[in-house]
């Protein structure tokens, strides 16, 4: 199977960090996530979003409503985002406030970039210099819906926290050698999450308030004589919805489920991988099993 029929199949969901300072000028979009609701700015095109849990759609206000470096008029209502949470205005009267979850620290963070210490990009003896003695480097092996991915696990107290896959030149590599360039990563480890509180054992029901409404799709993977299945998820609500076939310099983020967590009316052309089966509806209880980022060119999901 060639490099594009792969990434036909593969998600596109992309996470934006929380940045402190939203009066800066960002290249990308900066979401905010509170308790009633998350909040979008692109301090670059102007354009603001906001997205209340309890209501059925999102309010979006472009640059000629903004009236300030990170407030936004509509009408008699006035919009005022910090660091710290929003404020809505009604004639001067507030009538709406949320205060934004603390955000998951450097060390266990899921972004574009990486996991927690490890960037896409850099190197195993980089981030062995990195983490520092008190980190393990295991050889690791793990069964994608693509290929064997063969690789490194980095464990801290007896604790596997994340799975590095790298290259050399550019090629995928499977020696374990410090020149391998990682190109990458996946996690199980629970204390990992995006910066929206959302990571491996989330209930898919609380990704779908930040995401939107979860698309499943379900697949079988033949590795000789043994099968293996697999279930990823698509959201709507990502900031970049690039074709899959374009992978973006900083990554894609893939949020994978135990299979089967899908409803399907039937599963279809299975023979082939990943085929038409797809649904939006879960069992209840549902979670996230485990979370992946590649960077350019790199299939291994």
């Amino acid at each position: 199977m060639n490099k594009l029929k792969l990434f036909k199949f593969l998600p596109t969901a992309l996470i934006v960090l929380a940045l402190s300072n939203p009066s800066k000028v960002y290249s990308s979009p900066v979401s905010y996530v509170g308790k009633k609701g998350h909040y979008t700015i692109n301090s670059q095109t102007g354009v603001y979003q906001s997205c209340v849990y309890s209501r059925p759609e999102c309010l979006s206000l472009g640059v000629k409503s903004k009236i300030g470096p990170s407030s936004w008029k509509n009408g008699d209502y006035t919009y005022s985002v910090s660091a710290n949470g929003i404020h809505v205005y009604k004639k001067s009267k507030e009538i709406f406030e949320d205060t934004f979850a603390k955000q998951p620290s450097t060390e266990t963070l899921i972004s574009l970039d990486g996991i927690g210490q490890a960037k896409l990009g850099m190197t195993y003896g980089q981030l062995k210099t990195k983490l520092g003695k008190a980190y393990q480097f295991k050889p690791a092996t793990l069964i994608f819906p693509h290929l064997v991915g063969r690789g490194i696990a980095i464990v801290h107290s007896g604790k596997i926290q994340y799975y590095a896959f790298g290259s050399i030149n550019g090629q995928i590599s499977n020696q374990m050698s410090d020149k391998n360039k990682i190109d990458a990563l996946v996690t199980y480890n629970q204390s990992y999450k995006t910066s929206a509180g959302i990571g491996p054992g989330s209930l898919l029901v609380d990704a779908e308030k930040f995401y939107g409404k979860a698309s499943i799709r379900y697949g079988e993977t033949m590795k000789g004589k043994e099968k293996f299945k697999q279930e990823y998820v698509l959201f709507p609500k990502a900031p970049d919805d690039s074709p899959p076939h374009e992978v973006g310099k900083d990554g894609y983020l893939f949020f994978f489920l135990k299979p089967i967590s899908g409803i399907y009316s039937k599963l279809e052309n299975l023979d082939s991988g990943f085929g038409d089966s797809k649904t939006n509806k879960f069992k209840s209880g549902t979670t996230i099993q485990w979370i992946g980022l590649h960077g350019n060119g790199y299939n291994l999901f």
